[in-house]
């Protein structure tokens, strides 16, 4: 049987089981353990201990026989020969047969002698070989053990590293738990820096905002201080200006209060009376001693009475000129059937009795013993200009007053009055006074005993009258 053959190992000299042993590609085999220990000595690469040629674990391959009969069996067991040498030992009568066979012999033998030296040469070479091998074995086994020594030692720095590496291990895991621990507070921290970042900028931006606004504030308080100091400033005008007005309206207070009780003590209501200048009427006042108050009557500025200065002036008003003067203010009435209101024209209504363009007075005039008309400028100086013209009809509405005081006032009839202007004043009074009349025979104009104008009276003038007046 294959594994019943025992092989000597060239390493340790031992006899193996054939089944143990291992041959390389150089064709020298060793046994398992010895190959085993050559492999773990030390480092790569590796060689062969009989040929010194590189070998490698993984060529290591078993052997394998297949022997004709057991190595058990020693009775059968048949002589060992050298397979090298071939000897016949049958002999053979023929002698030439014999000579040629000897002659074989010598030569075969010549031969073998040949061989067996070469066999010996060899084999001394094999045992120089061995003597060789078994010194370098011998420092092998002595680097062996110097490998071993160093192998311990290093076996011992191993584990004293390898604890060692576990401790580092143990702190590189608590240094990367702890790095993880700071990765997540830099995270936080990269976070928080961000979200300051973008406050920052906000902050900024609001700053910026707020500077604008701010400025425009300052620009709208600089503003409010200018208006609030113009308003002061109008304010004290006003101020002053109030105080002027309302010491006026002061005095216009105690003077209509003053008037009012002039008014209360008139006994008969106002009454208007007409008073017509008519150029081509006779001088009714020629004897009278001084009649300058007529001529200022004259003067007085009426509403729109164009109409009626122009029938003197224009030939449509030629074919009525005989007839105006003898029927008085029935002629006036028909040529004329409007009155003025508030510097426009308009039809008079049929209900309203006809009155001509005057001048409203209201304060009396006292023929007997004052004359004196008084007119105010107008308020309005475009009322002055469009709607007042020079007139010969006067309208004058007389007021009864005390005889004693003898005062009295012409305005017109929308109220802006003006003075009528006469050759003497009063002591304490703006007006004037007229002259006395001789008579009361003398005095062509009909008055009541309060001294006012009743009805209507046509007087004449000393003065010509020509277009333009």
């Amino acid at each position: 049987m294959p594994d019943e053959l025992v092989v000597e190992c060239s390493i340790h000299l031992d006899g193996v089981p054939l089944k143990d042993m291992r041959s390389f590609k150089c064709g020298h085999g060793f046994c398992n353990t010895c190959i085993e220990n050559l492999f773990q000595a030390g480092p790569p690469p590796f060689k062969c201990p009989t040929c010194r040629k590189r070998i490698q674990r993984k060529d290591a391959f078993q052997i394998f026989l297949n022997p004709h009969r057991s190595l058990t069996q020693p009775g059968t067991q048949s002589p060992r020969r050298d397979s090298a040498v071939d000897i016949d030992f049958t002999l053979s009568d023929d002698p030439d047969s014999t000579i040629e066979h000897v002659s074989s012999l010598r030569k075969k033998t010549r031969e073998n002698t040949a061989e067996l030296q070469r066999l010996n040469k060899r084999l001394e070479q094999l045992r120089r070989n061995l003597s060789s091998a078994n010194k370098e074995r011998d420092e092998l086994d002595d680097q062996h053990q110097e490998l071993q020594r160093e192998y311990d030692l290093l076996q011992a720095q191993h584990a004293d590293l390898k604890s060692t590496c576990t401790t580092h291990e143990n702190e590189r895991r608590k240094v990367e738990r702890s790095i993880a621990v700071l990765q997540k507070k830099y995270e936080v921290a990269e976070s928080a820096e961000q979200t300051w970042r973008e406050n920052c900028k906000t902050a900024q931006r609001d700053a910026r905002n707020a500077r604008k606004e701010k400025e425009e504030l300052d620009k709208g308080m600089k503003e409010l201080a200018e208006r609030t100091r113009e308003f002061e400033h109008r304010a004290h005008r006003n101020k002053v200006a109030h105080d002027k007005y309302k010491g006026k309206y002061e005095a216009l207070k105690e003077e209509n209060a003053r008037l009012q009780k002039i008014q209360q003590t008139v006994e008969i209501p106002e009454e208007q009376s007409l008073l017509v200048v008519d150029r081509n009427a006779p001088d009714r006042l020629e004897r009278a001693f001084d009649e300058d108050w007529l001529d200022d009557v004259c003067e007085v500025r009426g509403d729109n009475l164009d109409d009626i200065d122009s029938d003197y002036g224009n030939e449509s008003s030629k074919e009525n000129e005989d007839e105006g003067p003898s029927r008085g203010v029935t002629w006036l009435r028909g040529r004329r059937a409007t009155e003025s209101m508030d510097d426009r024209e308009r039809p008079l209504p049929e209900d309203r009795p006809y009155r001509p363009y005057s001048v409203q007075s209201r304060s009396p005039i006292n023929y007997t013993g004052q004359k004196a008309a008084k007119t105010n400028k107008r308020k309005n100086e475009g009322d002055a200009i469009m709607g007042a013209r020079p007139s010969k009809v006067v309208k004058v509405s007389l007021q009864p007053t005390r005889p004693t005081k003898g005062k009295g006032r012409a305005t017109e009839e929308r109220g802006d009055a003006r003075l009528l202007p006469s050759p003497m004043q009063m002591p304490g009074s703006p007006l004037r006074k007229a002259p006395a009349s001789k008579s009361k025979t003398d005095f062509p104009i009909k008055l009541d005993p309060m001294g006012r104008l009743v009805g209507t009276a046509v007087l004449g003038s000393r003065r010509k009258f020509d277009k333009n007046s």
